[in-house]
């Protein structure tokens, strides 16, 4: 009877200490709380690094709210920042979650670079990280409220990984393939150039914010030289990124009823071929060929306040088409200029020699105004499908 008394008074004396650490009794659970970090935000301010986390908060969280909680510190190397989060506020930096990198204003005018190693090496490696940036504070961006979701940067992650291909007004790239472009021939990079909105929504509600991602910063070796429009984007996109295809828009298209009209047409199929090769002077000589297949998705009459004339049925002509592959024609012009006026070789002219014809044109390696001398060769057709 007695050993019967000692293993029951056993089962209450461990029912009891579980009982004390499931209600954290012992202030045990909620000591060391591990925070499951969704985004990071960067800044600079004077010689430390800003460094802002977004961590996703569970619907029981003490918070009550079921959405996120923002913390953040200061340091003298982004390791250090984050390791204040922990000093100073109790939660462990969990990062094998973090989906979202941005840089904020005061990174893309210091070094880019330094912000980013922390992320690539060792045991941090995170290669898979989308990457953006913003002319404010990347401070602002993770404090964010949207209207697509409750945490500003799974908003923003779905923008830059769905919106991206789909509707083509957005260039998506990651650590890795930053890094990757980086340590090339050409150095050349971009980012995803994020802007904020506040909207109210309605009467005694707090303003929402929403993300327009209409326009691509361009980087060289480590630092910005300027800022793609988003028909530029667009143009950009569809020639680099071989998944694109989304919408093309031209601008003041005479129709059937000679009238000026803006037309969105739809990219059913694309074909692109970027080769470089060398002139007889040894200068390079890019030669891009644009195929789009098109149908018709939307039109807007620019003059004429009457209804539209253009009723189904009658078909576009070739002249239509032949007017907005002009307009993409001049779009890819414009990014050549843009790339030879900024010394930025966008289009991977280096890279390309380097893996195709090294031996035999490797003297462009040694000029430093290759991109000056170099000579574009541009090809742009549209075809029509369905065009009704």
């Amino acid at each position: 009877m007695l050993k019967d008394l000692k293993v029951k008074a056993m089962i209450f004396v461990l029912a009891l200490v579980a009982l004390l650490f499931m209600t954290n009794d012992f202030g045990i659970v909620g000591a060391d709380k591990m925070g499951i970090v969704s985004a990071i935000g960067i800044d600079k301010d004077g010689t430390d690094y800003l460094v802002t986390t977004q961590i996703a908060v569970s619907e029981n969280e003490d918070s009550g709210n079921g959405s996120q909680k923002v913390l953040s510190a200061k340091g003298k190397t982004i390791s250090e920042a984050i390791n204040r989060i922990h000093e100073g506020t109790g939660w462990t930096m969990n990062l094998n979650f973090l989906n979202l990198i941005v840089l904020g204003k005061s990174i893309i005018e210091d070094n880019i670079y330094s912000a980013l190693e922390f992320f690539i090496r060792g045991e941090s490696s995170l290669p898979n990280v989308t990457l953006a940036t913003t002319a404010e504070s990347a401070d602002k961006v993770m404090k964010a409220k949207t209207v697509l979701d409750k945490i500003s940067s799974i908003a923003l992650h779905k923008n830059l990984n769905e919106v991206g291909d789909k509707v083509n007004s957005i260039m998506s790239i990651t650590l890795k393939d930053y890094f990757i472009n980086y340590f090339s021939n050409s150095k050349s990079n971009y980012l995803p150039f994020v802007e904020i909105v506040n909207e109210q929504q309605s009467e005694g509600e707090d303003k929402q914010s929403s993300f327009f991602l209409l326009s691509t910063m361009i980087i060289n070796e480590n630092s910005s030289v300027g800022i793609l429009n988003d028909r530029q984007t667009r143009m950009f996109n569809i020639i680099e990124n071989k998944n694109a295809l989304g919408y093309f828009s031209a601008n003041d298209i005479t129709l059937n009823d000679n009238e000026k009209y803006n037309i969105d047409f739809k990219i059913n199929s694309k074909k692109i071929n970027k080769t470089v090769d060398v002139d007889k002077n040894g200068n390079a000589v890019l030669k891009i060929n644009v195929d789009l297949t098109l149908s018709l998705r939307d039109k807007t009459k620019l003059v004429s306040d009457e209804m539209d004339s253009l009723i189904r049925g009658k078909l576009i002509s070739d002249d239509v088409l032949l007017e907005a592959s002009n307009e993409a024609y001049n779009d890819i012009v414009n990014l050549f200029e843009f790339s030879k006026t900024t010394g930025t070789d966008i289009f991977n002219i280096k890279d390309y020699i380097y893996k195709y014809h090294y031996e035999k044109y490797k003297n462009i390696f040694k000029q430093e105004n290759y991109l000056q001398n170099t000579t574009l060769i541009l090809k742009v057709k549209f075809h029509s499908t369905n065009l009704k």
